[in-house]
């Protein structure tokens, strides 16, 4: 059975490549009146939300966790045609049968073979919407398609590297990123989920400084490291490290502050600035209740807000 995600999270994980595509083709061909430091810091821009989208989409699915409410599973159906009505698991049978009794050199091949060439199998596909909740949801990480994907943020990461030399970011920030890059895929290679946790957590700190390197990004800045900070103490609550997911929580409210305080935000996405705050300030409770699973749906909520901010 496969399963298709969908909602505002997939939708912003295509806009993120649209974007950075286009601003690909216009820093090729020169259409447009923008400097070209501004139109190298726009490709970067779209090159970080790349990267916040595949990390957090990878971290959360180590958990099974997914930021649409909804998803749509697909799944094959065989049908019979040819008037016998029989479902497929019938045919099947059928077809054994046949099979057995021809290998047992009956006489009955021929008329056999005739009703067999009177039915043929029709593969069918039904879709049907299911809600996508933390507590229904299985928590085994599908590690084939999270080592496809680390393996699609190396061939990436080698044009998103070089652009970072372009603009205002510690050259240290940007070898190390390469480095624990390794150590990510190691970890997702022996499926070790708890390494895989942490690595992907280190690799997502990087964005918050990277996005401080861009000129007029603060806001941006703010909410990646507001993230980062909640993705930290996402990793460590297999571990029960109470005292430090309390810390990276209370660091997470610290982050998003100016955000709060920032004036210019029109009333519409003060309201959704003003939800986050308390989402984050309720996820503190974790560390008196300490229900993993109330926290996931608390995290899930507080990310889901954090990318309509952005």
């Amino acid at each position: 059975m496969e399963i298709l995600n969908i909602g505002d999270y997939m939708k912003k994980k295509i806009i993120v490549y649209l974007v950075l595509l286009a601003t690909l083709v216009i820093s090729l061909t020169g259409c447009t009146n923008q400097s070209e430091n501004e139109i190298m810091q726009e490709k970067i821009k779209s090159e970080l939300e790349y990267l916040d989208v595949n990390l957090m989409d990878m971290l959360n699915r180590l958990n099974g966790i997914t930021i649409e409410n909804y998803i749509v599973k697909a799944e094959e159906v065989k049908e019979e045609s040819g008037g016998s009505g029989k479902n497929s698991e019938s045919s099947e049978k059928s077809d054994s049968s046949s099979s057995s009794e021809s290998s047992s050199g009956s006489g009955d091949t021929d008329t056999q073979g005739s009703e067999g060439s009177n039915q043929s199998e029709e593969n069918k596909i039904q879709y049907k919407m299911e809600e996508n909740g933390v507590l229904i949801q299985d928590r085994t990480p599908d590690w084939k398609s999270l080592k496809t994907d680390i393996e699609k943020i190396y061939s990436d990461w080698s044009t998103v590297e070089l652009d970072l030399y372009k603009v205002s970011v510690n050259n240290q920030d940007i070898l190390s990123f390469g480095t624990d890059l390794d150590v990510a895929t190691q970890a997702i290679k022996s499926e070790d989920k708890q390494k895989a946790l942490t690595s992907l957590a280190k690799l997502y700190a990087y964005i918050p400084k990277y996005a401080s390197g861009l000129q007029g990004n603060n806001k941006m800045a703010n909410i990646y490291q507001t993230k980062s900070n909640i993705i930290n103490a996402y990793s460590l609550i297999e571990q029960d490290n109470f005292s430090q997911i309390e810390q990276e929580i209370k660091n997470a409210e610290q982050a998003f502050l100016p955000i709060i305080n920032d004036m210019n935000e029109n009333s519409n996405n003060q309201a959704n600035i003003n939800k986050t705050y308390v989402i984050i300030k309720d996820l503190q409770n974790f560390t008196i209740n300490k229900d993993k699973d109330v926290f996931y749906i608390k995290y899930k909520n507080v990310m889901e807000e954090l990318n309509n901010i952005s």
